[in-house]
């Protein structure tokens, strides 16, 4: 089993698409953490209207390769053109990036995995201590206010949350305590 850290954004139609991706994306994980999420200024991409990002978080024994082509898929469905040669300078409807995994059981995440940049390192740092892991020298700082997106009938975005779908298709927001974020990861 390995922990997947990802990214996830959209600048067009960015609030039905972040929600969609996450239902997407809940329809065969079945359980994700997220950040909050956050606005942020396109990068690259010239009078681009803003993105929400986010980073996410889940348990899965599917490899990378086969995850990687799930999130395009995705991308795909939700209208992005994974063919475009230009498409990392483009708008985009959804984007879906694998940042980095671990052990399932792991307890610390090295702070050259965390991407530098500032649209998506945030999210990540403050999915870190969400998940009660160690990392060293990141720390949360000037964290943008989260914005509200609906997934499956319930608003997230304002603060980290453990996404859940039930066997009737239905979304469950947790947010975990310290205890149960200990147990979680293999830790009393």
């Amino acid at each position: 089993m390995t922990r997947y850290f990802i990214g996830l954004g959209s600048n067009i139609a960015p609030n039905r698409n972040v929600g969609e991706m996450l239902n997407a994306l809940l329809r065969f994980l079945h359980r994700i953490d997220v950040s909050r999420i956050i606005e942020t200024c396109p990068v690259g991409i010239p009078d681009a209207p803003g993105f929400l990002n986010l980073a996410a978080s889940f348990l899965s024994e599917k490899d990378e390769d086969t995850l990687k082509r799930k999130f395009n898929q995705i991308e795909a469905t939700l209208g992005r053109d994974r063919q475009d040669g230009e498409r990392k300078w483009q708008n985009r409807t959804a984007d879906i990036d694998i940042l980095f995994k671990l052990p399932a059981r792991e307890t610390s995440v090295k702070p050259t995995l965390i991407p530098p940049e500032p649209y998506v390192a945030p999210g990540v740092v403050e999915l870190i201590h969400y998940l009660d892991l160690e990392v060293e020298k990141a720390v949360l700082t000037d964290m943008k206010p989260g914005v509200e997106v609906e997934v499956g009938g319930v608003a997230i975005g304002k603060s980290p949350v453990t996404l859940q779908a039930t066997w009737d298709g239905k979304i469950t927001v947790h947010e975990m305590q310290t205890v149960d974020r200990r147990i979680r990861n293999g830790r009393k």
